[in-house]
């Protein structure tokens, strides 16, 4: 199911938290502006170490889209090292026929946090 988010060109604020070393489920989102659509072309997620360009890549994160629909990090590895970082996801397109973007639409904290189970040590209990 996707999540709608209605913006006013300001980020919607998405926090994420994931395990290190487990496969991202991903999320879907449903992007309007104004109640109007914004059929994306091209998008780029990335994890950075902080809330900044010049911070240092983390990871970048897997995108798929489909007219307004995105889906951010379906299948992608989380990395073994836990740690808060920042994460942002950036459209381009257009709505209503108009172009638009680069446009950063989500933002927030992405936590990686440590694998504290392992399902192999029980089963050879």
């Amino acid at each position: 199911m996707a999540r709608s988010i209605e913006s006013d060109l300001s980020p919607g604020s998405w926090d994420c938290a994931r395990t290190a070393g487990d496969t991202d489920p991903g999320e879907s989102f449903t992007l309007t502006v104004d109640g109007d659509e914004l059929v994306v072309s091209d998008a780029v997620a990335q994890v950075r170490t902080a809330r900044r360009r010049t911070a240092d890549l983390v990871f970048e994160r897997d995108v798929s889209f489909t007219g307004n629909v995105v889906t951010v990090g379906e299948g992608d590895e989380v990395p073994d090292e836990p740690g808060a970082h920042w994460w942002d996801l950036q459209v381009v397109g257009t709505v209503e026929g108009a172009p638009f973007g680069p446009l950063t639409v989500l933002s927030g904290e992405f936590r990686i946090v440590a694998d504290v189970s392992d399902v192999s040590d029980e089963e050879g209990s």
